[in-house]
């Protein structure tokens, strides 16, 4: 399937695991049949299945390697050694992981018993690779392979659900063509912890690094450049223009940058083109409330967490917003749990909120003082009661209004108006009955769509 480099792709490596544990030895071990076109016919697939499970083997090992997951890497190059004992890559990514997992004398006698079966087997002496790699083990001079660097902010909560939508936006960011991806959606969904979450579980498959951008105090196309020279570290010379320091430090490297929040900063989209038109092994992943509408855009539609209908039979935490709850209510009540008693009232509220992270989270944060059932009360009679002042959150999070408020200020004068005329629907609605109640021209719908609204 598509993807930028084998090395590097999430979803080949877990089908090679899957191959691995599933190649057991030869074909047809111990079965003959008294026919020479047949035993000729085993023989070569036998051949074709083994050197695909040396190469598999060798790639997971490998792959584990650069992870820094020695453990594993340590597995799969003994696999390879037990099917072929005189494969000297196979020593050698053995040593170094025995080595780098601080098992220096286990290395050692690893390279004894490559150089007696070399010796044995095929009446060689160890390759000048293997030796060189003896020497750096026995003065302790191995280095360990660095992982690429990154700027990611530690997270203070843990990543619930989305499984389904991480593994589908890596997939995305992995296909050699997609060069620039927009997560959208509107405020308070998740976009940004999804996002952060997404490119942590891709550290190590940029060779230049992972950089986060954030956005939210800035507003002009310089600062926005000056935004991303902070993040990836390069100190800005006298002379020249920041964009071009920016695009020729950019120009031979590969790296991913996470420009978050940036639905107010429509006049950086040119800063945009210009640095994947330089770079060609840049990628960018955005957050932002509308999708960028740039050339090569690909997009991906971050939606609220789901949660039971009415009527619907209620799996408790089988759904993400009810488990987001339930997580969220245990950060500050340890002994929280979901029972049979608040369970129809966190639907409730699940409901009320539209499954929005945010509005779940201020949501939650009542319980010091309501209970559940009072907190789905309160939500129905007013939703202003959803918020916090919290200082470790932005303004725009501090409640669902502020939240709505930024969004609304994206919007122009006709967008305003036709929104406040849609209002009247209660659920979904046809153009033709937007037109008729709000005349709203498919224009005016499509970029409401598109600005998450």
């Amino acid at each position: 399937h598509p993807h930028r480099r084998l090395q590097v792709c999430r979803a080949c490596h877990r089908r090679l695991t899957q191959a691995a544990k599933l190649y057991r030895g030869d074909l047809l071990a111990g079965f003959s049949l008294d026919s020479y076109p047949f035993e000729e016919w085993l023989l070569m697939e036998r051949e074709h299945l083994h050197r695909q499970a040396m190469d598999v083997f060798y790639q997971l090992a490998a792959y584990h390697e650069r992870r820094g997951a020695f453990d594993l890497a340590q597995y799969y190059a003994r696999r390879q050694v037990e099917l072929e004992p005189w494969r000297e890559e196979a020593h050698q990514q053995l040593m170094r992981a025995l080595a780098w997992s601080g098992q220096r004398s286990a290395a050692l006698v690893q390279y004894n018993t490559c150089r007696q079966i070399l010796a044995t087997e095929l009446g060689l002496a160890p390759a000048s690779a293997t030796e060189r790699l003896r020497e750096q083990i026995q003065a302790e001079a191995l280095t360990p392979p660095t992982q690429p660097p990154h700027n990611l902010p530690a997270q203070l909560v843990p990543f619930i659900g989305r499984q389904a939508e991480l593994e589908q936006i890596i997939k995305k960011l992995n296909h050699p063509d997609c060069r620039l991806l927009t997560l959208a959606g509107p405020g308070g969904v998740g976009k940004t912890r999804l996002a952060l979450e997404v490119v942590r579980e891709l550290l190590g498959t940029f060779r230049d690094g992972v950089y986060f951008v954030p956005l939210t105090a800035v507003h002009s196309p310089d600062a926005l450049t000056a935004a991303v020279i902070q993040a990836v570290g390069l100190n800005a010379r006298p002379g020249g223009t920041l964009q071009n320091q920016l695009e020729n430090y950019l120009r031979k490297k590969e790296v991913l940058l996470v420009l978050d929040n940036l639905e107010h900063l429509s006049s950086g989209s040119a800063l945009i083109v210009d640095m994947l038109r330089c770079a060609a092994d840049v990628r960018i992943l955005t957050t932002s409330q509308k999708r960028l509408d740039l050339p090569g855009e690909w997009l991906f539609d971050v939606t609220a967490l789901d949660y039971p209908d009415d009527g619907a039979p209620i799996a408790g935490e089988g759904y993400g917003a009810v488990q987001f709850f339930v997580e969220s209510a245990r950060r500050r009540q340890p002994d929280f749990s979901l029972t049979a008693t608040n369970q129809p009232h966190i639907v409730r509220i699940c409901q009320l909120v539209g499954g929005i992270p945010l509005a779940l989270e201020l949501a939650a944060s009542w319980l010091r003082a309501y209970s559940c059932q009072e907190i789905a009360q309160e939500v129905q009679r007013d939703l202003d009661f959803l918020r916090s002042t919290s200082p470790g959150m932005p303004a725009r999070h501090h409640s669902v209004r502020a939240t709505f408020r930024h969004a609304w200020t994206l919007l122009t004068t006709e967008e305003q108006r036709v929104l406040q005329h849609l209002s009247v629907f209660h659920g979904d609605f046809s153009r033709e009955a937007a037109l008729h109640v709000a005349a709203a021209s498919p224009q005016t719908l499509a970029a409401l769509v598109d600005k998450s609204m």
